[in-house]
């Protein structure tokens, strides 16, 4: 870690603080919005920063979501219906869609980062997931929100920021390319050329 002067740092306390600003920021990215998160729900509160990030998308914004395959294994044929149809760029961090996924070698390694960075100035880091603060997966809903915080930050850190989710998405994406290759160099019949 580096301290870094010259930032400004607003403490947001729960969902109801940190989604109506993510979704502002989103909706004045200008040219990129980057954003990594360990669940992403289906339930109303995710699926207004899903409409933010498509809207982004559709104002010709560069906008890359990644998301973690165990921790939105519940909601990811849901999540990836949110995105459908639109210029979204959405990657998924160690998927677990095939049963022999369960198997490879790191996998119990996760993406446990909530960030949201929008073009490289104004990030969004804590530990809030994008599901409703009174929305338990297991349990259901609640009159009371959990606990949890954020901060906004604007200065040199958005930029550490902005760094790490593009260095999640890349990864996830990476990943995704070189397994679809290792596939389609199985099944084909051509043999690979050498250099």
């Amino acid at each position: 870690p580096r301290f870094v002067g010259g930032n400004h740092v607003e403490l947001l306390q729960g969902g109801d603080e940190l989604f109506p600003r993510m979704c502002a920021a989103i909706a004045g990215a200008q040219r990129e919005v980057w954003l990594a998160t360990y669940i992403f729900h289906d339930d109303p509160a995710a699926t207004t920063i899903a409409e933010a990030l498509r809207a982004a998308a559709a104002r010709g914004v560069e906008t890359h979501v990644v998301v973690d395959g165990f921790g939105s294994i519940a909601t990811m044929p849901r999540v990836r219906r949110l995105f459908e149809g639109s210029a979204v760029k959405l990657e998924v961090f160690r998927p677990l869609d095939r049963w022999y996924a369960w198997l490879q070698p790191g996998q119990l390694r996760r993406l446990h980062q909530k960030l949201c960075v929008c073009d490289g100035e104004l990030a969004f880091v804590g530990g809030i997931n994008l599901i409703d603060d009174r929305h338990d997966m297991n349990h259901g809903w609640f009159e009371r929100p959990r606990l949890d915080y954020a901060v906004a930050v604007r200065g040199p850190l958005a930029a550490a920021v902005h760094a790490t989710a593009r260095a999640m998405w890349a990864r996830a994406h990476l990943w995704r390319g070189w397994r679809e290759e290792m596939r389609q160099l199985a099944r084909s019949a051509q043999p690979v050329n050498e250099a």
